[in-house]
């Protein structure tokens, strides 16, 4: 694929070459699309592309996950994979799920980072503030963590409550099923339209807000989350 980048000199500003950068972005981007649409990978094949997953340290696999399998562009297919030591079941229609399907977890330098710090993580209590579709919850139960997860989208509670569920964890994860913040308030949130469901706001319209919806949803203090008693859900 061409480089945009490189029909610009060093030191030009030519309008010309500012054109043709846009006309080779608008030129690949449709040659994406269309091939994406042509190319109707199935779930076998799916499969294949994780058991390949550590050739993603080649710039391009992305690329080439979505040209095959694009989280946008298919339909709902339920997933069940190993993940940590336990089954995960996810969902293609969840971005954070389709990723850790096929690069096998989600943010793992992140993840790992965190268990790093913990002594000892079998008695260890985590929080985790926007809990999306559970994943972070169920890795981290997975590692023998207690996790109190506090999840505000209503949509995103039931995979949650999937994963909390899956063989070996029950007991591990506890869904608190409201927002924490600095007051005890209900507010108008923005909820997220696509696969990418993490980008839901009180603040802001998210950049995949296509519907335009928003929904009211309960804030708790952390203080009154906190002194309820984890592991109990409020």
């Amino acid at each position: 694929m061409l480089d945009p980048n490189r029909l610009i000199r060093r030191g030009s500003t030519s309008s010309k070459s500012i054109d043709a950068i846009y006309v080779v972005h608008y030129v690949t981007d449709g040659i994406g699309i269309y091939l994406s649409m042509q190319f109707r990978s199935s779930m076998p094949d799916a499969r294949v592309l994780r058991a390949l997953r550590f050739l993603s340290v080649f710039r391009g696999w992305d690329k080439l996950l979505r040209l095959c399998f694009h989280p946008d562009r298919r339909d709902e297919t339920t997933l069940g994979f190993p993940c940590a030591g336990v089954r995960y079941p996810g969902s293609t229609a969840y971005l954070v799920d389709w990723s850790a399907f096929f690069y096998g977890v989600y943010e793992i330098q992140w993840m790992e980072f965190c268990l790093s710090h913990l002594d000892n993580p079998g008695v260890a209590q985590m929080l985790d503030i926007g809990g999306n579709v559970g994943h972070h919850a169920l890795w981290f139960a997975a590692h023998g963590c207690k996790v109190d997860t506090f999840e505000p989208n209503a949509r995103l509670r039931h995979e949650i409550e999937t994963k909390a569920g899956a063989p070996g964890l029950r007991g591990s994860i506890t869904l608190h099923r409201t927002a924490m913040g600095a007051a005890d308030e209900t507010r108008s949130f923005n909820l997220p339209s696509g696969t990418n469901q993490g980008t839901g706001s009180f603040e802001h319209e998210p950049y995949n807000w296509e519907g335009g919806k928003r929904t009211s949803v309960s804030v708790r203090r952390p203080t009154r989350s906190l002194h309820s008693g984890l592991s109990r859900p409020i």
